[in-house]
């Protein structure tokens, strides 16, 4: 049997030919073992747009297998690990309570973290957290909890069961809920579901929402939200105001679904049909894709406004969208590839490591990209896995080591900080979108009526920002104090977003 492929049949085989299955097409371009690289040097493995660098943020041991990335509001990283996910090519142990939610601080402000607490560490596979009044929601595999640090150590000394959530996730780990991501109308929204979701004086109100996307969701400073699928860049959903601005369908599409990857995309599951591998060893369309992060009125400005970046782990890359017009002047999106010297053309950013896994990003309190990097050979779920994958990645040794983890920032070279706000309501005005959304979200889930008065003279201050006005209209809304006089003075604003909005909460107003 020496040099000879064995197929042991796979969740993924379905009826694939056996000799399909057993192909050996990978070695004319992957033949050897993938090599382990130190965080430091996997930095040096990256190509990245002019105008940008990468910066290393934190990796392991002080992280492991992350997948979600948050920030709490006084700087430090909150960052969910799916610890359990596929330790061997059999997926054993996947049930057991060792997933983390890891609390990363920079004490000495050099831009990398240098201490962690873990905030819980007995959880069936983090997918999610989100920050709400008086604790932190956490979504694990099958349920939804409410976690509480009563004294102030970063460690969860409560932990309470609101519901079952992510159920699919235990036989199906891929296709289930997840997110929490908190839009401008004051829900927050999960792939992989049919329900959003509210923080409203300690419980969680939930309502029936339009089933989108299937890992990680990111949204606008005009509310639209963004999500994706393995074989799509991204879409952007119009649904949230087709009312005002109708398009064809329900979301608008990413224009292509071609990749530009820097290295040969061998390990990729049905690599063995003939003319998935290009000549050069690549792939030439996504089947990877998981998690996105808009830039909207963040760091890097104007030229970047609106664009997409989504992850493409199989192809260790990130590609880049761009508006053709600014919204909403048009519904059509670029997409930003570079020239490369070996390859002909790249993504935004890519990397000749193959055990790059962008599985998410987010937007930081600084206005920059944060990549999450799950940093494993083997991102297949046992239940799709195929016999030609398994037996590639037993070969090539992808299969271990587990327990890697990174998170990069990229940042552009001009950057230059931004103070936080002052207060929550100086927040609803921030230049950036986080800031902004985050002081919303405080105010209306700590249900903080005190400030109504001031968020009303802000929502009425013709001088102050149209997007700080906006926030504040949508705050009054959450905190179920928004006055006729208010919205009126909102629709008769020159601003049009300032205006529809106004018109919008006419409409929805009791």
């Amino acid at each position: 049997m020496c040099g000879a492929s064995i197929v042991h049949a796979q969740g993924g085989d379905g009826r694939e030919s056996k000799d399909l299955l057993a192909s050996l097409n990978w070695k004319k371009w992957s033949p050897d073992p993938v090599p382990v690289f130190s965080a430091e040097e996997s930095l040096a493995k990256f190509k990245v747009a002019p105008g940008f660098k990468v910066e290393l943020v934190a990796s392991e041991p002080m992280v492991k297998d992350p997948v979600f990335v948050d920030w709490d509001d006084d700087g430090r990283m909150w960052v969910g690990e799916l610890r359990t996910y596929m330790i061997d090519l059999d997926g054993t142990g996947e049930k057991e309570r060792k997933s983390r939610v890891m609390v990363l601080e920079d004490t000495d402000g050099d831009g990398r973290m240098d201490k962690s607490t873990a905030f819980v560490d007995d959880m069936i596979n983090v997918r999610c957290l989100a920050f709400v009044d008086g604790g932190v929601l956490v979504v694990e595999s099958g349920a939804l909890w409410f976690c509480q640090d009563k004294d102030g150590d970063l460690r969860c000394d409560e932990k309470t069961k609101l519901m079952d959530f992510a159920t699919s996730a235990h036989g199906n780990i891929e296709h289930a809920e997840n997110a929490l991501h908190f839009a401008l109308d004051n829900w927050m929204y999960n792939s992989k579901s049919s329900r959003k979701l509210a923080w409203r004086r300690g419980k969680v109100v939930q309502m029936p929402a339009r089933g989108r996307g299937q890992w990680g969701m990111g949204s606008d400073a005009y509310g639209r939200l963004y999500f994706n699928s393995n074989s799509q860049w991204f879409e952007v959903d119009w649904a949230t105001y087709d009312r005002q601005w109708p398009s064809k369908g329900s979301s608008v599409p990413a224009p292509t679904n071609r990749v530009y990857g820097i290295r040969p995309n061998t390990a990729l599951n049905r690599n063995y049909k003939p003319g998935r591998i290009l000549e050069d060893g690549r792939v030439a369309s996504v089947t990877t894709i998981s998690g996105l992060a808009v830039h909207s009125h963040g760091a890097y400005g104007k030229e970047w406004e609106g664009a997409v970046f989504s992850m493409s782990p199989g192809t260790n890359t990130v590609g880049a969208f761009l508006p053709e017009k600014p919204f909403p002047l048009s519904d059509k999106y670029l997409h930003k590839t570079y020239p490369d010297a070996v390859w002909k053309q790249r993504e935004f950013l890519a990397s000749t490591d193959e055990r790059f896994r962008p599985v998410n990003a987010s937007m930081g309190p600084d206005g920059c990209l944060y990549l999450v990097d799950f940093h494993r050979g083997v991102i297949q779920h046992k239940r799709f896995l195929t016999s030609y994958l398994r037996n590639q990645s037993a070969a090539r040794k992808l299969d271990k080591p587990i327990g890697l983890g990174r998170i990069y920032r990229i940042v552009p070279d001009d950057h230059k900080n931004i103070d936080p706000p002052r207060d929550l309501v100086a927040g609803l005005s921030h230049p950036y979108l986080w800031w902004r959304l985050r002081s919303q979200k405080r105010i209306v889930e700590g249900d903080k009526t005190d400030l109504v008065p001031a968020v009303v003279k802000l929502a009425g201050n013709e001088k102050a920002s149209a997007f700080g006005r906006v926030h504040a209209l949508w705050t009054l809304a959450g905190l179920g104090k928004l006055d006729e006089k208010t919205v009126r003075g909102a629709i008769g604003s020159e601003h049009w977003f300032l205006a529809m909005t106004g018109l919008r909460l006419a409409g929805e107003s009791k």
